[in-house]
């Protein structure tokens, strides 16, 4: 059995709904299963997904004085997910960025 885990893009205003791009990913293989579209109301998009903005990082190699890593910053992830999915998409783009040498913070 496939576990899969959709990841929502940035909602687009259209009207009185919004569409929200989304792509599937096989959670073991971390493969992009599908892609699409769904619509959303005002009320089902603020109860449904959960966002969260995430620092992508690479370790330097490098010690602060205080002991503690150095990292680069690469950048910030924006993930939206449905809220019953949220832990396993968590470690879905962890799984990933770590394939890639990077971290999440």
């Amino acid at each position: 059995m496939i576990t899969t885990i959709r990841i929502y893009g940035a909602p687009r205003k259209r009207r009185d709904q919004y569409e929200v791009p989304y792509t599937d990913y096989d959670f073991d293989t971390c493969e992009i299963i599908n892609e699409g579209t769904e619509d959303f109301t005002r009320e089902r998009l603020s109860c449904y997904l959960k966002t969260n903005v995430l620092e992508k990082v690479r370790d330097t190699g490098e010690k602060h004085p205080s002991g503690n890593t150095k990292w680069d910053r690469y950048g910030l992830v924006t993930m939206r997910s449905s809220k019953a999915d949220y832990s396993k998409a968590r470690r879905l783009f962890t799984k990933i960025y770590a394939q890639q040498g990077f971290k999440l913070r």
